[in-house]
């Protein structure tokens, strides 16, 4: 039995932001990251680990393709690649060392081309 019902996907991004991405001394990428994640908890948030499924996490995908960036731009496909993930990783981490989920979602979702 995993934990995939007791905690949300705002508890996993939270976590990983505070235990994993602090001790990363990338100060930039750790900002980006922090930032991506925050917007995965936005947007998906409030479910638990096991109602995330490869259809949400590919729906969320398809809301950010179709986002406007601050220069009134559609967001990249490279964009969109790096918000899965920073996401994939946060789950890599909850699969092998927290043990919270038995496997990562966005491994069954297709990523936009560069």
């Amino acid at each position: 039995m995993t934990a995939a019902t007791d905690y949300t996907l705002a508890e996993l991004c939270k976590r990983y932001i505070e235990d994993v991405l602090s001790t990363d001394e990338k100060a930039k990428a750790r900002a980006k990251q922090t930032a991506q994640l925050n917007w995965w908890k936005a947007e998906l948030g409030q479910y638990t680990l096991a109602e995330i499924t490869p259809k949400r996490v590919g729906e969320a995908r398809d809301k950010l393709l179709k986002t406007t960036t601050k220069r009134g731009r559609l967001m990249q496909p490279a964009t969109v690649v790096r918000y899965m993930a920073a996401l994939s990783a946060a789950y890599t981490t909850a699969v092998k060392e927290w043990e919270w989920v038995e496997e990562n979602p966005l491994l069954k979702v297709r990523k936009p081309t560069e």
